[in-house]
């Protein structure tokens, strides 16, 4: 053999030992990316149930916050409409019966209230969800 085969065939065998250790290099990197690319998914999967959590307890404060909110016009109601009475020289006798009344009364309108006043949500809703 000539000395420019040799050259030719050891230049060869470097671009050769060159393209595997490129090869592996790229492989290590591409495993590399795949375990990250998993912890990032476990990463976005526990922050969503993290979010579902925090949003079910918004809700529910959302909830408890128009109860009171329903609860309060209930009892302004009832206060109002026995000073009415008391006007006239009648009075409720049963409050509590009369109080349950106006509270489901209130508690039927008070969504669809709320929508058309000038809030566009409950007060609730308005308080904790800032929409």
């Amino acid at each position: 053999m000539s000395e420019k085969e040799v050259v030719v065939e050891n230049e060869e065998v470097s671009n050769i030992d060159n393209t595997i250790e490129e090869t592996e290099v790229v492989s290590e990197s591409v495993e590399e990316i795949l375990v990250k690319e998993s912890l990032v998914e476990d990463i976005q999967v526990e922050d969503k149930q993290k979010v579902k959590d925090n949003c079910f307890i918004k809700e529910l404060l959302v909830g408890v916050i128009d109860q009171i909110v329903v609860i309060a016009g209930a009892l302004a109601t009832l206060l109002v409409f026995n000073l009415i009475l008391k006007i006239f020289g009648y009075y409720v006798s049963e409050k509590e019966t009369i109080f349950l009344i106006i509270y489901i009364l209130i508690n039927i309108i008070y969504v669809p209230v709320c929508k058309m006043l000038k809030l566009k949500e409950t007060v609730g809703r308005k308080i904790l969800l800032n929409k």
